[in-house]
């Protein structure tokens, strides 16, 4: 079975409760069809073609945010995807074995961390649209620098 066939099987056996989240994966998909040999067998996927695909990922531009690449936790997220879609192909019997198991995959280091805070007139005006319970909340994060 290639990738391709998995990709698609896996597009049909989902009953989207909504079209947004079917949407996003239907997007989340379109990489690694492009960047990994869709057409080869599943079996043959190997962590050099992850790697390559992460390296790949991480040097294109970002369709949304005009000259910046694309973010590590997207390439991540497709990348989680790929494995949950090879474990449901052999939960349901269409693979017989995940081809790459357990630490195998490519680590992507995604920061966390907000790089931003409020000016004190930023501050100033959240308090004033806030309500009373909620500015105590908000004088208290600000405080801590969270």
């Amino acid at each position: 079975m290639t990738l391709n066939e998995i990709f698609d099987w896996y597009l049909t056996c989902r009953k989207p409760k909504r079209s947004e989240p079917f949407r996003r994966i239907e997007a989340r998909i379109k990489s690694p069809r492009r960047l990994l040999n869709a057409e080869g067998k599943v079996q043959e996927l190997t962590v050099r073609q992850q790697k390559f695909f992460v390296a790949q990922r991480n040097l294109e531009d970002s369709p949304m945010k005009k000259g910046e690449k694309v973010a590590p936790k997207t390439v991540k997220e497709e990348l989680s995807l790929l494995k949950s879609i090879l474990k449901k192909a052999v939960d349901f019997g269409e693979l017989e074995v995940v081809p790459i198991r357990g630490t195998s995959y490519p680590e992507i280091e995604v920061s966390n961390t907000r790089e931003r805070i409020f000016s004190e007139e930023e501050f100033q005006r959240l308090l004033k649209a806030s309500p009373l319970w909620l500015q105590r909340i908000i004088i208290m994060a600000q405080g801590s620098r969270i």
